[in-house]
C-alpha cells in the first residue's frame, strides 16, 4: 500500500506521485484539519496551515507520523506536542535560500539605484532623472554581521546564515560588487 500524503497549501506534487506515493492536495479548516489527518501517512504543510494541538489530539493514534513543513519556520506546528504523540516534525530549512538571497540582492540594488520609486513616478507619467539618478554605488562596500544598514530611511540589520552564505555566491558572480562577512560565511576570494 503506498504511503497517502496530504499536501495542504498547494506545492509540484508531480515528484511524489512518480515515486509511488498516493498524494492529495486538499486545504481543511482547521476544525475540520484533525479528522482528515488521520486518513494519512504524512501531511506536507507550508504557512497557511496550522497543527497545533487540537489537530494533534484528533489525530492521534491514526496512521499519521510525519509532518514536514515545507518552509523554514515551524512556528505554525505544535513540535513538542506532535512528538510527544509519536509524530515527527520536519522542515526545509534551506530550500528557498537561493530565492530570498536573489530578492535580497535586487533589493539592494533597487534601494541604491532607486529604481523603485523612479518607476512608481513614471507610471503617474513623471520623468524625474534628476531625482532619482543620484544612488550610489555598491562596487567596494563590505557588510558585516550585526551591522545596521540604512538606505534611504528603511533600516535592516545584517545576518548570518544561510541567506547572506547565498548572497556571497551570488554576489561573487556579480564581479565582486560588493562584499559580505559573518564569522560562518567566507569573504570572496
Amino acid at each position: 500500500m503506498a504511503l497517502r500524503v496530504l499536501v495542504t497549501d498547494g506545492m509540484d506534487a508531480g515528484a511524489m506521485e512518480q515515486d509511488g506515493y498516493e498524494v492529495i492536495e486538499q486545504f481543511y479548516e482547521p476544525d475540520q484539519l484533525g479528522a482528515a489527518l488521520r486518513d494519512f501517512d504524512v501531511v506536507i504543510i507550508r504557512s497557511a496551515t496550522k497543527i497545533k494541538e487540537p489537530q494533534i489530539d484528533a489525530a492521534a493514534g491514526s496512521r499519521l507520523k510525519l509532518i514536514i513543513r515545507a518552509g523554514v519556520g515551524v512556528d505554525n506546528i505544535a513540535v513538542k506536542y506532535a512528538e510527544e504523540h509519536g509524530i515527527q516534525v520536519k522542515n526545509t530549512p534551506r530550500a528557498s535560500s537561493n530565492a530570498v538571497a536573489e530578492l535580497a540582492l535586487a533589493l539592494l540594488f533597487s534601494c541604491a539605484r532607486n529604481i523603485s520609486i523612479a518607476g512608481h513616478t513614471m507610471r503617474e507619467n513623471k520623468w524625474e532623472k534628476k531625482a532619482y539618478s543620484k544612488g550610489f554605488e555598491l562596487s567596494g562596500k563590505t557588510f558585516h554581521e550585526g551591522d545596521w544598514l540604512s538606505i534611504d530611511g528603511s533600516t535592516g540589520k545584517i545576518y548570518d546564515g544561510a541567506i547572506p552564505t547565498v548572497d556571497a555566491s551570488i554576489g561573487g558572480e556579480f564581479g565582486r560588487v560588493m562584499g559580505w562577512w559573518a564569522p560562518r560565511v567566507k569573504p570572496w576570494a
